[in-house]
């Protein structure tokens, strides 16, 4: 299986095509495998597609992609079996199992797997063949090419498969007079060329150079490290080191600056856990440009006050507040979408729930913390907590991030210059 690359997430592009009810309602999409021509690549296996459609389609957002309805994907053998993940919504998705898969134990017992997890099964291009009874006992769609078939047998497919617990989906219908015969055979849903034609949908793109240091800064914070193994990862970039040593020294609101004499010492002085988000954050910096420094030090404040938030309710929770609020502002700091982090990134789940969902303590405090700081009025306080202590919050985390900037100031050229 040949995993995503960098080249793919500069640019990305998917194709959809609407599949209608009787009464024209778009019900959902199926996601197409589609390549500008400039960067067509030969001999993709399918399940090598569909990972790439996957991975694309989680990356511009299924929001943007599907509004919400039903996402049709095609599925190869491995996917079916569990060799290729599948990361799309099982509640929201139907897993197209191809024409070409052989229908064998294997495969009937993945497609039972994945309708227990909660995904429908269709039958793609379906034809009877051997197995196919046993298919479509799993199966909640049949979808048939009504150009491949001739009317007489068309209709006596469709009665067939009816014989069966399943939905039938007219596909490649190229003629809009055709719908009403078809809906007479039993077909409910429909796709083709004279509903929709497909589309091309692109998303934000991530520069290469910038995922590097996201996934660097992503396995930084998935992680626990002793004081060693940070004191190793920082050591091996000097600029990086001085720059801890500079923000250790920083020290908190109404502590005078402290003079730091080595990188171990800014260690132990700021905590291994707080140093290692830090790094994380440095990584994550983009490299120039005012705009650039700009975004980084709204993502201090954002990550600060998360940080400061979290130890108001526990304060075991700050080093996750940290993480968590610098993981939700990325999209401030690289102009991309959430949903591109989730997919570039490895994430823990309790970082990731903490980042973007309300169902953790954590979670609500960086709800709050990214409407306070976006300026949204009377919204839900998740935490409970008063006005007064929401701008003490930011009051401290935007003297720090000042602080912070400015001592980075003094070790980085670049910012220097700005």
């Amino acid at each position: 299986m040949t995993e995503p690359t960098d080249d793919f997430v500069n640019d990305i592009v998917v194709g959809r095509q609407g599949i209608f009810t009787l009464a024209g309602e778009i019900v959902g999409y199926e996601l197409l495998f589609r390549q500008p021509p400039e960067h067509r690549i030969e001999e993709l296996s399918g399940d090598e597609m569909t990972a790439q459609v996957v991975y694309r389609a989680t990356a511009i957002g299924l929001d943007h992609l599907v509004s919400g309805r039903t996402i049709f994907c095609n599925a190869d053998r491995g996917l079916i079996e569990g060799t290729v993940p599948l990361t799309l919504p099982p509640e929201q998705t139907v897993v197209e199992v191809r024409e070409t898969v052989e229908l064998d134990d294997d495969v009937i017992e993945g497609c039972r797997r994945l309708a227990q997890e909660g995904y429908q099964i269709a039958a793609d291009n379906f034809v009877w063949r051997p197995g196919a009874e046993r298919l479509l006992e799993v199966a909640s769609i049949v979808k048939i090419d009504v150009m491949a078939v001739d009317a007489e047998d068309l209709a006596d497919l469709a009665a067939r498969c009816k014989e069966f617990d399943v939905t039938l989906l007219a596909q490649k219908v190229e003629n809009a007079g055709d719908v009403p015969a078809l809906s007479e055979m039993g077909f409910d849903l429909f796709q083709g060329y004279a509903l929709e034609r497909p589309q091309l949908i692109t998303g934000a793109t991530i520069d290469a150079s910038d995922l590097a240091r996201l996934r660097l800064s992503a396995d930084m914070l998935s992680q626990e490290l002793d004081l060693e193994e940070i004191e190793e990862a920082v050591k091996r970039d000097p600029g990086l080191a001085l720059q801890v040593m500079q923000l250790a020294s920083v020290g908190r609101m109404g502590e005078t600056r402290r003079k730091i004499n080595s990188l171990r010492e800014a260690l132990v002085l700021a905590g291994s856990r707080r140093v290692q988000n830090w790094v994380a954050l440095l990584l994550a910096r983009p490299a120039t440009g005012k705009t650039a420094h700009d975004r980084f030090t709204s993502t201090l404040i954002r990550a600060r006050a998360c940080e400061l938030l979290a130890t108001e309710i526990d304060r075991s929770l700050a080093p996750l507040g940290f993480a968590a609020g610098m993981l939700s502002a990325v999209d401030v700091l690289f102009g991309i979408s959430p949903g591109q982090v989730r997919a570039a990134l490895a994430l823990s789940e309790e970082l990731t729930a903490a980042a973007w969902g309300t169902e953790t303590p954590v979670g609500r405090v960086v709800r709050d913390v990214t409407d306070f700081q976006l300026g949204k009025q009377n919204p839900p306080r998740l935490t409970r907590k008063s006005d007064d202590t929401m701008h003490d919050v930011f009051s401290s985390a935007f003297a720090w991030a000042v602080a912070s900037s400015a001592a980075l100031a003094e070790v980085d050229p670049a910012i220097r210059q700005r």
